[in-house]
């Protein structure tokens, strides 16, 4: 190894925790400019209304919603300081990792090198940049520190580990997926090279982490929801293959879920071969595979596992270390002078998908900001007793905008009206608005009512969400609005006036929201 090679293994090996926490810490940064986006005002209304077992989906997470509540007594409706808690709390899993690998394994520049990979992984943008990523932050933070008070347990073996049995249900209280860490011990003893656990381990150790988990679910979750909560775990099959293969591609290249998920097989089963292949060639060349690969991989797995419901950014977090453990365990078995070449590629595309993530959350913040500033602005009109958007956003360059806008406006010191949709569409630009020839063509306002002509460029970022297509027939129609279903791209929106006059009706054109016809008074 060349002097310079030498001195940066020595760094990391020496100050890993720290630059583990400063990359997060800068990959997370522009996340302090957005705004609330989608589902956090879900999330803080009802937090504002000290509603804490059941969050507005369905979920007990009632140590996070905590949180929220906290913020919204403390500084109130200012996203700057969630997003800095959410940036925070990304900074100490980071370094957490760092500890924990070096406690199991006792190699420094191995631990440091898995949290930089950590820190980089351009999925973690999805946690730290929206306010209702937290979840997973603050059940990764609890997660590792679980561990970390396990093992500090194991050395002495006296009593119970009461300190990681508290973090754990901390770790439940903020997410339910914290309950694959019992599954994990046993992994924690291959990776450290300690053999089987001793009977007192197992008895204290095992069957108290077990006991915790089954009386969360069974007693206190099942107390919150009225019930265990675990319809959506029932729905397995082949989707949950799917998704595994498209994390694991996530693992490896990085890109946005929308370039992955069209062929997750496919990308899943060129990572795997890839990591394969590299096993291979270093058993071929050092005569064995790293100890710890084995064990990070099933790792990988077993933390995943209670997020194959969906494939989603946010629900990488966790896994992502065991990952980046497994990256790092190959990265360094090979020869100083091909380490590199290995490493820069995937630092290059990860630093690509990470500006790409950045321009997007940033975009759809914008346009998120001057739809509810819109909203609000028509909620204050005199005579307004129900706002209806002909063409709402859903999303912006895959980024959600849309939510409750009904509690948005009210948290926004707007007043409570309902707020309706005729249509909804992702867009993959925040200006895009799909208006047939621009507003002056795609607008038709007359004496009843007023037609919109939409034609749906369906590609990538951008397609109709809502109303779904008919199975048969060409219209839908709700209390406010009537869409038409024409040939290839086309959607025309009727909405008409209320007898009453007390119905609003706008449209998403250039960016911002621009009115149809007005309450009347």
């Amino acid at each position: 190894m060349s002097d310079r090679g030498r001195a940066s293994a020595d760094l990391i090996a020496r100050r890993g925790p720290a630059l583990a926490a400063i990359l997060a810490f800068l990959t997370g940064l522009p996340s302090l400019r957005l705004p609330f986006l989608a589902d956090d005002w879900a999330l803080l209304a009802d937090a504002d209304k000290g509603i804490l077992a059941r969050t507005p989906f369905g979920y007990f997470r009632p140590l996070c919603a905590l949180t929220y509540g906290m913020e919204l007594d403390l500084w109130g409706v200012r996203p700057f300081f969630f997003h800095l808690t959410n940036l925070a709390l990304v900074t100490g899993v980071a370094a957490l990792i760092v500890v924990l690998i070096l406690q199991l394994t006792g190699d420094a520049p191995l631990a440091g090198l898995t949290g930089l990979l950590f820190a980089l992984h351009p999925y973690h943008v999805e946690n730290v940049f929206w306010v209702a990523g937290r979840t997973d932050l603050l059940c990764g933070l609890f997660f590792l520190l679980a561990l970390l008070a396990y093992e500090r347990w194991r050395k002495e073996l006296r009593g119970v580990p009461v300190t990681a049995l508290l973090l754990f249900e901390a770790a439940l209280l903020s997410k339910e997926t914290a309950a694959a860490l019992p599954a994990l011990l046993p992994l924690i003893r291959l990776a450290s090279g300690r053999g089987r656990p001793g009977k007192e381990e197992l008895l204290r150790g095992y069957v108290s982490f077990l006991v915790v988990a089954v009386s969360h679910f069974l007693l206190l979750r099942y107390w919150a929801l009225g019930g265990p909560g675990l319809e959506p775990w029932q729905r397995t099959g082949a989707r949950w293959m799917s998704n595994y293969f498209a994390f694991l591609a996530a693992a490896l290249f990085g890109l946005h879920t929308d370039f992955l998920e069209g062929r997750p097989r496919l990308y899943g089963t060129l990572a795997l071969a890839v990591v394969v292949l590299s096993a291979i060639g270093i058993r071929a060349v050092r005569g064995r595979v790293p100890r710890i690969l084995l064990p990070a991989a099933c790792a990988f797995t077993i933390v995943l596992a209670p997020s194959l419901l969906s494939f989603q950014e946010r629900y990488f977090l966790l896994p992502s270390a065991a990952s980046a453990l497994a990256m790092a365990c190959l990265a360094r078995e090979l020869p100083a002078s091909r380490r590199l070449w290995v490493l820069a590629p995937v630092a290059i595309v990860w630093l690509g998908s990470l500006g790409w993530h950045w321009s997007a959350w940033n975009e759809a913040g914008r346009a998120s900001e001057r739809l509810i500033r819109g909203l609000k602005s028509a909620s204050l009109t005199p005579g307004v007793g129900e706002i209806v958007v002909a063409n709402m956003p859903h999303r912006i360059r895959a980024v959600a905008v849309f939510g409750n806008f009904e509690e948005a406006v009210a948290l926004s010191g707007g007043r409570r009206v309902p707020i309706r949709v005729a249509a909804a569409l992702d867009y993959p630009a925040g200006r895009e608005d799909d208006l047939e020839g621009g507003f002056q063509q795609a607008v038709a306002v007359g004496q009843s009512a007023v037609e919109v002509r939409l034609r749906v460029h369906r590609g990538r970022f951008s397609r109709l969400v809502l109303p779904p297509a008919p199975a048969s027939g060409l219209r839908v129609e709700t209390e406010w609005a009537e869409v038409r279903f024409g040939s290839g791209e086309e959607v025309q929106v009727r909405i008409a006036r209320r007898p009453d006059g007390g119905r609003a009706a706008y449209v998403w054109s250039g960016g911002r929201l621009e009115p149809l016809f007005a309450a009347r008074r």
